[in-house]
């Protein structure tokens, strides 16, 4: 509760015409933003135990710091990396983990399809973004596992069945959040190395953990 106070308020004081989220509420806030981001955590035991043996959490498109904030927040002995497109919204995120003490998490001002993932990680996305789309700019060298937070009908809304060649579904779960219909569905690709790249004009992951 105090941690979702903080937050907002630094949201919506300190840096009030941002538009970090679209949440003004405080209980759409707390619901939408905070809870949507910790309830996998308590809905799938896939989702909690692959998140808590994990080395890293890659948080990608985390805009105004959702869900890496409140993740990084919760459990505090993980190392949290968010990668934003958007420099504005890496900075402010930047000043508000800082002034929330949230010492686990590292922000970067970077397009995920520019990073070669040369570690096992977890990644997690909030952000609206299609899962096709997503997993096509993903290029590894190692097993990862990937989990989007989606609405309920995530099967009829996304034509991801394609990349099912690629990725197995590992989780696909739906439930409630009060009158909010809520999925997390998580893929782990089949093969190592997925995709290619030039070693010229990508950066490793390894590189930016430094």
């Amino acid at each position: 509760m105090e941690f979702s106070k903080q937050l907002h308020k630094l949201i919506f004081e300190d840096f009030k015409g941002l538009n970090l989220t679209n949440y003004s509420n405080y209980d759409d806030f707390k619901l939408l933003q905070i809870c949507d981001s910790l309830k996998p955590l308590e809905m799938s035991s896939i989702f909690k135990k692959t998140i808590e043996n994990a080395e890293i959490v890659l948080d990608i498109g985390f805009g105004g710091g959702f869900p890496i904030l409140p993740l990084a927040n919760l459990l505090c002995n993980i190392q949290f990396l968010g990668i934003e497109a958007k420099r504005k919204k890496v900075e402010a995120v930047d000043v508000i983990k800082n002034k929330l003490n949230l010492n686990n998490v590292r922000l970067v001002h970077e397009r995920i399809e520019n990073i070669v993932i040369d570690k096992e990680v977890v990644i997690v996305v909030k952000a609206v973004s299609d899962i096709k789309d997503l997993l096509n700019k993903i290029i590894t060298t190692k097993k990862i596992n990937i989990f989007f937070y989606k609405g309920p009908n995530v099967e009829e809304k996304e034509n991801y069945q394609e990349m099912l060649q690629l990725w197995n579904i590992i989780e696909n779960r739906k439930y409630s959040l009060q009158n909010f219909q809520r999925s997390i569905i998580g893929f782990t690709n089949k093969n190592v190395p997925h995709g290619t790249y030039s070693k010229h004009d990508k950066i490793p992951l390894s590189k930016i953990l430094k």
